[in-house]
């Protein structure tokens, strides 16, 4: 059985050919630099590691332990490992001089390919390049490691998930389900159509009692944004003073509400968030 077939022609006894390992499909790419090819054949891919996670605790008076006051995630780590090939000696070093030539950039996109075949990104630099041409064999072929860090601890969708409507009342309600695994900073964009006497406008996530407040006279065509991932407010393009905080979508669904202080609104809304994960 050993003696024949593919265990002696091909699978044990066969020569080991690299450049067959994978053709090109580019399913992880740094800053436009792809690091799935026939050259680069990443065959490790280390990151779904959770990032470390930073606790500001307080001792409980009179008592066994503390009490947790905040709690932060940190920074991620994500490690690729693989070989770099090429046919020759001197094609092989071209290549390892563009590899680490193009992975130096600092705070560049990481997309990584998925089963759905979505990419999820992530802001990285890399802090390990280490091409291992250790040995007097590794002529046309060596193995790499690469490790990089996210100091946005997160990764995310390439795309946002967006919801459109259009109240006709002072105080609206809808529902945002956040598909990520961590929270998300939502933009609600209010373009209004009619408004009597409007003095003021707060919007609250009903699920976390995040809300935030901005008292101000709102007229027909203004336009209104509240942008949690800037931590703006800005009504036709100018910043306005707010009271309270940015509301938060936590993993799963939220509830929120818009509320105008005032006679009569009519608007157009735009919810939308970029999903953030673990």
């Amino acid at each position: 059985m050993y003696n024949k077939g593919n265990f002696n022609s091909s699978l044990w006894n066969a020569p080991s050919r690299i450049s067959s390992l994978l053709g090109s499909s580019e399913d992880i790419i740094f800053n436009g630099y792809g690091l799935q090819n026939a050259g680069i054949i990443t065959s490790e891919v280390l990151v779904e590691k959770v990032p470390t996670r930073d606790f500001d605790t307080t001792k409980i008076p009179n008592d066994h332990g503390r009490i947790i006051n905040k709690d932060f995630f940190d920074v991620k780590t994500i490690t690729l490992r693989g070989m770099i090939y090429k046919g020759t000696k001197a094609l092989y070093e071209t290549l390892v001089d563009e590899f680490k030539k193009e992975l130096s950039p600092q705070n560049k996109n990481l997309d990584i390919k998925r089963a759905d075949g979505n990419y999820r990104r992530f802001v990285v630099t890399a802090t390990t390049i280490n091409v291992k041409r250790e040995k007097h064999s590794d002529i046309s072929s060596s193995p790499f490691e690469v490790v990089f860090q996210c100091l946005t601890p997160f990764g995310q969708s390439i795309g946002t998930t967006s919801g459109l409507f259009t109240p006709a009342v002072l105080s609206f309600s809808e529902n945002i389900y956040n598909s990520g695994t961590a929270e998300a900073k939502p933009i609600w964009i209010m373009i209004v159509t009619s408004a009597t006497a409007i003095t003021d406008f707060t919007v609250t996530n009903d699920t976390t009692d995040e809300a935030i407040k901005v008292t101000n006279a709102i007229v027909a065509s203004d336009v209104i944004i509240v942008d949690g991932k800037e931590k703006t407010i800005t009504l036709n393009g100018t910043e306005l003073d707010y009271n309270g905080s940015f509301p938060k979508l936590v993993a799963g669904s939220n509830s929120y509400t818009i509320l105008f202080g005032g006679t009569a609104i009519a608007y157009s809304l735009t919810h939308k968030y970029t999903p953030f994960f673990l």
